[in-house]
């Protein structure tokens, strides 16, 4: 399968809960707010893996690499570069992660998710409020709430049922509101 495939390029479990993060390395993308909450999930899920994946110039995804190691995370957190995967990178993934903490006029990565039927969590930044709406495909949080985050996460990767039911909603969300036909 695609999404098996894409764990065992990234040296991951198959059944490892996949966390995914699409953006580009810039501060206001929020990684080390992400990467606070993901140290917390990862006690208490051991099994979980977080994949940041985007364009950064090499200053920027420095910077990350060493909050990962700051945390240390380096085991349980995968930094990449820009993907042409990207489909199948959300298909393989538990949830999609939108940690915006400023300056978010849409939120793409949202829809894409949504599209997929992958639940979502994302900070209320910019324009995140009006793609997703908290409880019908995922779920917002403020963005200095780690505590919040941590525990949305944690819903969705401890009740299968809960992130099947979110993705499904958000789905049908994306298909009622952000398909090309609507959008034209």
């Amino acid at each position: 399968s695609p999404a098996g495939q894409v764990k065992a390029s990234l040296g991951m479990q198959q059944d490892a809960p996949l966390c995914l993060m699409l953006g580009t390395y810039e501060v206001r993308k929020g990684h080390e707010f992400v990467l606070d909450a993901f140290g917390r999930v990862v006690n208490l899920v051991p099994a979980a893996r977080l994949l940041i994946c985007g364009f950064g110039y090499p200053a920027e995804v420095q910077r990350v690499r060493e909050a990962v190691h700051a945390r240390g995370l380096d085991q349980q957190v995968v930094l990449e570069g820009f993907r042409e995967d990207v489909p199948d990178l959300i298909a393989a993934s538990s949830m999609m992660l939108v940690p915006s903490q400023s300056s978010e006029s849409f939120g793409l990565t949202i829809i894409e998710a949504m599209s997929h039927g992958v639940p979502v969590i994302a900070t209320r930044v910019g324009g995140i409020p009006e793609v997703l709406r908290d409880g019908q495909g995922g779920y917002l949080v403020a963005p200095d709430d780690v505590g919040g985050l941590v525990e949305r996460m944690l819903w969705l990767l401890s009740d299968e049922q809960l992130r099947l039911e979110q993705g499904k909603q958000g789905k049908a969300y994306f298909n009622e509101h952000f398909r090309a036909e609507r959008m034209a």
